[in-house]
């Protein structure tokens, strides 16, 4: 058996590596986590950023329709839901234009609240009723 020469240097640098690996591994995983942070906020930045475009977007290409038939789709569709039988709106007394909406859209004028409002209904046709007319 051949004996190995081991010198007395190397026995006082066992655990260097450990030492070693223990010291810079919180700053290569500093550096990560710093990359990947950057990352998701840059993300989160351009999405942010891209759906205040899409929705200004969508306002300039927006066509208001004073004639009533948006806020009749939505009493519409509101009245197709089972147990709904009704649709209530309150409107201001001096708002005229929105007055002209609701009555375009099938409500009639019901009654004037105590907070000065005037109160406007539209109730679901019965059957009865959709087949009379």
């Amino acid at each position: 058996m051949k004996r190995q020469y081991r010198p007395a240097a190397c026995s006082r640098e066992r655990g260097a590596t450990a030492v070693e690996f223990a010291l810079v591994f919180p700053l290569f995983f500093l550096i990560l986590y710093a990359i990947v942070t950057f990352g998701l906020i840059f993300a989160v930045q351009q999405s942010l950023t891209l759906a205040a475009t899409e929705g200004a977007r969508s306002a300039l290409n927006y066509v208001y329709e004073a004639n009533g038939s948006g806020s009749q789709a939505l009493t519409d569709r509101a009245l197709r839901y089972p147990g709904v039988r009704r649709v209530i709106a309150h409107v201001a007394a001096d708002n005229v234009a929105s007055h002209k909406v609701l009555k375009r859209a099938g409500f009639r004028f019901a009654a004037v609240g105590v907070s000065g409002k005037q109160r406007y209904e539209r109730t679901a046709k019965t059957k009865s009723a959709m087949m009379k007319g």
